[in-house]
């Protein structure tokens, strides 16, 4: 089957919104399969790690030193995270809606401080 074919199918089953995605990178038949033994096996090596890394984490928390830096990191962390947040942040956002089986999503075409700067964004954006 070609893609028109496909797609005349498709369009029988649901209708004008029918559509697909087709990955060229996917594997095929004994491909998919031998890359799925091969994750099996990882997975093997993974686990035992885990355990390794496990055990190691547990001897850093009896560390004192370890215990203190690990928590100012986080608060370093946190604090950077709420100012990059609030650097960010616009008063107006401006966009459009769509729907898809009954879920809407806005996207965002541009932000300002006032209603006046969104909209001239929005306009630049689109010309």
């Amino acid at each position: 089957m070609n893609k028109t074919e496909a797609m005349a199918a498709l369009r029988k089953l649901y209708g004008k919104k029918a559509t697909y995605s087709y990955n060229e990178k996917a594997l095929k038949g004994d491909e998919r399969d031998a890359a799925e033994q091969a994750a099996i096996n990882l997975r093997a090596k993974r686990d035992a790690l885990h355990v390794k890394v496990e055990a190691r984490r547990i001897e850093l928390l009896k560390d004192p030193t370890y215990v203190a830096l690990k928590a100012e990191l986080q608060a370093a962390e946190k604090a950077k995270d709420a100012a990059y947040g609030r650097s960010r942040a616009r008063r107006v956002t401006v966009g459009y809606l769509t729907g898809i089986a009954g879920l809407e999503f806005f996207h965002v075409t541009a932000e300002g401080d006032n209603f006046q700067d969104a909209i001239d964004q929005a306009r630049k954006a689109k010309s």
